[in-house]
């Protein structure tokens, strides 16, 4: 997945069913090894589809390059993970979700289908 092929699905799904809402939100992943917040970044979009009450959500995080865990082998020791993020370099992900009108709750089915 790719922001090109984002916004193409972004028009599909406008054109043939319409939007119930979009949105777009940043959210915090951790801290980075230097002790700063590291927030990414999600758009959301509802609609009616043919399978019923649908909604899409795209996420774009900065890419991990290293992993960092500290701590000791002592008993009762603390671990520490500390991740290193991409100051450039983006990650996305889509996520597919399905309305349960039995539970009223999103239910995640699989996107694979929709990458093609």
């Amino acid at each position: 997945m790719n922001l090109e092929r984002w916004q193409d699905i972004k028009t599909l799904v406008e054109t043939k069913f319409g939007f119930d809402y979009y949105g777009q939100e940043k959210f915090e992943i951790g801290d980075n090894d230097k002790g700063q917040t590291v927030e990414a970044d999600r758009e959301i979009i509802e609609f009616n589809g043919p399978l019923g009450k649908m909604r899409l959500e795209f996420e774009i995080k900065p890419v991990v390059l290293d992993k960092k865990v500290f701590g000791s082998k002592r008993i009762g020791g603390e671990n520490n993970v500390t991740y290193v993020y991409s100051e450039d370099e983006k990650t996305y992900k889509l996520r597919v979700y399905k309305l349960d009108e039995a539970s009223d709750s999103w239910v995640e089915i699989d996107a694979s289908g929709f990458l093609g």
